[in-house]
């Protein structure tokens, strides 16, 4: 029986260009992490075949290839795990994108629908406006020379949004109860969300990302389902108290018209008691 022996080879970057008509690293798309991960599992399982192969060539006697070929067994059947479990990864990444993908899409309808209420009531110049209104003089950025009105406009959002919301990304308690200026910091707040989104997903997009990037995006993201899980619980509770409230007071209602219905009944029976008691008329 003949052996595959492996030989490392140097590539020539410059020869497999010429030859490739493109450099090694754009002759192929990018892995995802999982990807990676799979084709990881892949080699190492390539590897463990064929170091049975070699045990199997090499063995004296039959115990010896039992011996390694149930050690190696045991590992690709570990591999094999490791390889579902990124695979079942690579799904679950899958729903998560497809959700992000669509709350982004929510949030910019949001923002478009603010900013078109916004050019109708103000003007084109909004923004400017808004910095007027509740930025410091100083604080206002200046335009600079050969800035575009777009580039300027774009530049002067996040200072917007830095004043109306505050570290967490939560509207300031000033302008959540202003009537007008809660509009605005509503625009700021949708814009702040979809930055965080959008994020979130070229994170887990980049096969380049750390898995410590990975893990944290992962963790942000069950924490924020959780806590809307929590907030509708809150929303059921609520509304499970005002029935529960609203049958307390029908309860009381038809307690104390019961409580008068009877007493009215006891003075009727007592009026015609002492009608009866009071004999006849002369």
């Amino acid at each position: 029986m003949s052996l595959t022996k492996n030989y490392n080879f140097v590539r020539d970057d410059a020869a497999f260009t010429v030859f490739h008509g493109v450099p090694p690293e754009e002759s192929t798309p990018k892995q995802t992490v999982e990807e990676k991960r799979i084709a990881a599992n892949r080699t190492a399982e390539a590897i463990l075949d064929e170091k049975d192969l070699y045990n199997f060539s090499r063995a004296g006697n039959s115990s010896v290839m039992g011996t390694n070929a149930g050690d190696n067994a045991k590992k690709r059947d570990a591999i094999a795990k490791k390889n579902a479990a990124a695979q079942s990864a690579t799904a679950d990444t899958q729903i998560l994108l497809s959700m992000m993908d669509d709350r982004i899409a929510e949030l910019e309808t949001e923002i478009q629908g603010h900013e078109d209420d916004f050019e109708a009531q103000y003007g084109d110049a909004w923004r400017e406006m808004f910095a007027n209104r509740i930025l410091d003089p100083d604080d206002i950025p200046q335009r600079m020379d050969g800035e575009s009105m777009e580039d300027y406009r774009a530049r002067l959002e996040p200072v917007l949004m830095d004043e109306l919301l505050d570290e967490e990304g939560e509207i300031k308690a000033r302008y959540k109860d202003d009537p007008e200026m809660s509009k605005w910091a509503e625009w700021a707040k949708a814009q702040h969300d979809q930055q965080i989104k959008i994020r979130q997903r070229d994170t887990l997009l980049d096969p380049d990302s750390p898995q410590l990037a990975v893990d944290q995006v992962i963790t942000e993201i069950r924490e924020e389902n959780d806590l809307n899980q929590n907030n509708q619980l809150d929303q059921d509770l609520a509304i499970q108290s005002q029935d529960t409230q609203a049958v307390q007071v029908a309860e009381s209602e038809i307690e104390e018209a019961t409580d008068e219905a009877i007493k009215s009944a006891k003075n009727e029976i007592t009026s015609v008691d002492s009608f009866m008691s009071a004999g006849p008329l002369i």
